[in-house]
C-alpha cells in the first residue's frame, strides 16, 4: 500500500472495505433520513459530560450524577446511551 495511503487508513480517514455498488444507493438514501443537525444537539450534552468526566480522570459516581443533572440527564438514560457508553 502506497505511504499516503497507509497514511489515510492509520488516521481512519480511508477504510480498506468499500461499500459494494449495489448497495450504495440504499446507504445514501438511509443517510438523507438522518437529521445530523438535531443528532448533534441530542448528544452535546453527553459530549459535555464525557468531557468533564475525562478532565478529572477518576471520578465518585454521585459527581456525576450531580453533574449529568445540571445538563437536565437522567443518570438511567446515561447509563444505556451508546455514546455514553462508548
Amino acid at each position: 500500500m502506497p505511504f499516503e495511503k497507509m497514511a489515510l487508513y492509520r488516521k481512519y480517514l480511508l477504510f480498506e472495505n468499500e461499500i459494494p455498488d449495489e448497495l450504495k444507493e440504499s446507504v445514501t438514501e438511509a443517510l438523507k433520513l438522518e437529521d445530523f443537525d438535531q443528532k448533534e444537539k441530542q448528544d452535546e450534552p453527553f459530549l459535555c459530560l464525557i468531557g468533564f468526566i475525562r478532565s478529572c480522570g477518576t471520578i465518585d459516581p454521585m459527581v456525576v450524577q450531580r453533574q449529568a443533572q445540571k445538563y437536565g440527564l437522567d443518570l438511567r438514560n446515561l447509563q444505556t446511551n451508546p455514546l455514553f457508553n462508548f
